[in-house]
Order: C-alpha cells, then sequence, then structure tokens
C-alpha cells in the first residue's frame, strides 16, 4: 500500500515538473487571479457609472413626462386657481 502511493506521487511529481514549477505555477496563477479581479472591479465601476448617468436621465425624462401630465389635469377640472386643498374643499360642499 505505501509502495502503490509512492510510484502514485513519484509519477506525479514527474508528470508536473520539479518543486520550482510549483512556485512558478502559483504565481502565476496569484498573478492571473489578481488582474481578472482588476478587471472585473474596473467593469463594475463602469457600470454603476453609467447606471448612474442612465438614472439621472430617466428621472429627467420621467419629471417632464410628469409636468406634462400635471398640465393636462390642472386644465382638466375647469375654473381651477391650481391650489389642490381649495377644490377639494369645494368638492366636499356638494
Amino acid at each position: 500500500m505505501l509502495a502503490s502511493w509512492n510510484q502514485n506521487v513519484s509519477s506525479n511529481r514527474k508528470m508536473r515538473g520539479d518543486e520550482g514549477d510549483i512556485i512558478k505555477a502559483h504565481a502565476i496563477k496569484e498573478d492571473r487571479d489578481r488582474a481578472n479581479a482588476e478587471a472585473k472591479a474596473e467593469a463594475l465601476a463602469a457600470k454603476s457609472k453609467k447606471g448612474m448617468n442612465y438614472t439621472v436621465n430617466e428621472l429627467y425624462r420621467r419629471i417632464l413626462k410628469v409636468e406634462k401630465l400635471s398640465d393636462r389635469v390642472h386644465g382638466f377640472g375647469g375654473n381651477t386657481n391650481g391650489n389642490l386643498l381649495d377644490d377639494l374643499k369645494s368638492l366636499n360642499q356638494f
């Protein structure tokens, strides 16, 4: 059992090379992981910045839409002075 384990370890060591290659491979993997993490962080920052601009534009469009609807509703009630509380009081008097 110990002989088969030793043989398996020896064959694996031959396959991957000597100990120096393991250290080099680990360093390369760390560099690659670090580069991937930086790329993801940059992509996330760009996406959030883009989303922020989109949100500002979207809010501006919504404000314009609400103002347009407000103008339509303002003229809908007939002779209104623009004060909502007065309009509600006048409706409650009927």
